[in-house]
């Protein structure tokens, strides 16, 4: 490669991702590893996704998180007055938690919010902002970003901030199952701990005292049940899920939380809690699972299709939500049919009818083996990749050509425009691996999934017979063609 070119292209991306702590030598020896001397397009694609890959996994240690938001704020944020600019630096935040897949704990908030005087400004201006509706308790109606709430609640938190709860108490009669009466009858006898005797009991929970620690995670059961109860009326799931899901959090929250900050135990417990609730919510309240990346866009795209027919007093075909929104037509259908409910096959066609759903469905009975095969295939398709020692180049290349994670194969000319290589050098290396991959006895395994087992296993036979008599043979596309002309498989 041209040093031009390459010095221009690391002072490019170094300025860019300075923040992950990279320096010169860093990018340089990535770039040498991606290999990719004349397509300066597809190398800047991949050396993006590894720098990206490399920060994602910078990420997972606490420590260097710190250090690596903490540079990122500083280089990206504002120091601005103006409430609209503040806004966009919490979107420029949100942007690297997107992109690296990261999730801040509270200890990490805490910490950048005292000493970051960039991320402390903005959310000063927010909350003056908005201050009476925050001390209100309606910060969850002013922000959608669950991001941007834990944010400020931190902020409010180590500022002293008192602001109205409006969580509602546990209402005995709402709680209807026996089960759950007598839980809540249970822990009642558990009281609450005032903040005095919290700083006792921590201490000898530091020391390795499980009795104390139980003690004091017994004494915030009832804070759990008060979250849970937030969200019982919404979703499909049961209140004791929520209440599971909810106890894990908090006996999180007892191991990390430090007394010696002057926060309230509740205040701090509270993301805890709440972000195992609602990841307990985005993974089981529905038959089919959204992934849980999607739930925010779902939650973004009602609130604006909400507005929007406000605004119109009429229905929205497809299209005009998608103009108005700034979707595409497709981005559209896929956020709507994750919404869409499950509906049981034995549900009555009417109330005076004896018939179900499910009577109107033409029965297959190969419908169900044929989801079965397609499963085991896959399986027996990865056990056959892992056992083939590919490199991981090579694994990456035969995942692009066949879709093996993402069902959406790509032809060999756009294979050669992400490695910068001619489409016949692709093909010569996927003939190659192929090659690799039918001299394998484990191929032998797929044979049982082909319209005639027999022939497949006699051809593979046959392939390797040829291969052994002309090992050039492996750069061809169809190495059998030449000795066996009737064989059109």
């Amino acid at each position: 490669m041209n040093k031009n070119i390459k010095n221009e292209l690391i002072d490019t991306f170094l300025s860019k991702y300075a923040y992950l702590g990279i320096d010169e030598t860093d990018i340089s020896e990535l770039i040498d590893r991606i290999n990719i001397t004349d397509n300066i397009s597809a190398l800047k694609k991949m050396l993006k996704y590894k720098i990206i890959a490399l920060g994602t996994g910078l990420l997972t240690d606490s420590k260097r998180a710190l250090f690596i938001v903490g540079n990122y704020i500083n280089q990206e944020f504002i120091m601005t007055d103006d409430y609209h600019m503040a806004l966009e630096n919490l979107k420029k935040l949100n942007h690297l938690y997107k992109i690296y897949s990261y999730q801040a704990e509270p200890d990490t908030l805490i910490t950048l919010i005292n000493n970051n005087k960039f991320l402390n400004h903005t959310l000063e201006v927010i909350y003056l902002r908005n201050e009476n509706q925050i001390k209100k308790g309606l910060l969850n109606k002013l922000f959608t970003n669950q991001n941007n709430i834990s944010l400020i609640k931190m902020y409010l938190m180590i500022n002293n901030i008192e602001v109205v709860d409006l969580i509602e108490e546990e209402n005995d009669d709402y709680f209807e199952e026996d089960i759950v009466q007598a839980y809540m009858d249970e822990i009642k006898v558990f009281k609450p701990k005032t903040f005095k005797e919290t700083q006792e009991i921590m201490v000898k929970i530091k020391n390795g005292d499980e009795a104390a620690k139980e003690e004091f995670i017994k004494a915030n059961l009832r804070l759990v049940v008060m979250f849970a109860n937030r969200f019982y009326r919404y979703h499909h799931l049961s209140v004791l899920d929520l209440i599971q899901a909810g106890n894990i959090g908090l006996m999180k929250a007892v191991d990390k939380y430090d007394v010696s900050l002057g926060y309230r135990f509740s205040t701090y417990a509270e993301f805890w809690i709440m972000t195992a609730i609602t990841r307990e919510i985005q993974n089981n309240d529905r038959t089919i699972r959204v992934p849980i990346h999607m739930h925010e866009r779902i939650s973004t795209y009602n609130k604006k299709k909400e507005a929007l027919l406000q605004k119109k007093q009429s229905e929205l075909s497809i299209k005009e939500i998608a103009d108005l929104t700034g979707l595409t037509i497709e981005q559209v259908r896929l956020l709507e049919s994750a919404q869409s409910d499950v509906s049981s096959l034995n549900i009555m066609l009417s109330d005076d009818s004896d018939s179900e759903i499910g009577d109107l469905i033409t029965y297959d009975e190969d419908f169900g083996e044929d989801i079965l095969d397609a499963d085991n295939l896959q399986v027996k398709v990865a056990e056959l990749l892992a056992s083939a020692n590919l490199s991981e180049r090579e694994l990456e290349l035969l995942k692009y050509r066949y879709g093996f994670d993402t069902n959406n194969p790509l032809k060999l000319i756009e294979i050669g425009n992400i490695y910068g290589v001619q489409r016949e050098r692709i093909r010569q290396r996927e003939a190659v691996l192929l090659t690799k991959l039918r001299m394998l006895k484990e191929t032998d395994d797929l044979a049982d999934y082909m319209d005639n087992p027999d022939k497949a296993r006699a051809k593979l036979k046959k392939y390797r017979k040829v291969y052994n008599e002309d090992p050039y043979s492996r750069y061809k596309s169809n190495p059998l063609k030449d000795y066996d002309e009737d064989d059109d498989e």
